[in-house]
């Protein structure tokens, strides 16, 4: 359906800057509650977040792989 470069650029852009987007507002918001007195960490947060973080860098490196892949091949214009 969408694959090589125009789906690499695709995954790109949703793993890349709205995934880093994603973690800091999530970073933003846990910041402000544990400045409050009711703050109660909870531990799938912080997996969550590493998996989110994980999987954002590893989109990020596929898809980078298959938009040079088709650049150099020479299917991509």
């Amino acid at each position: 359906m969408l694959g090589g470069g125009t789906g690499g650029v695709i995954a790109w852009v949703l793993a890349g800057p709205i995934a880093v987007l994603l973690v800091g507002a999530f970073l933003v918001s846990d910041g402000r509650r544990r400045g409050t007195g009711w703050y109660r960490p909870q531990e799938i947060a912080v997996w969550l977040l590493r998996g989110t973080i994980v999987a954002s860098v590893l989109v990020v490196a596929f898809s980078s792989f298959l938009i040079a892949n088709e650049i150099a091949r020479g299917r991509w214009t």
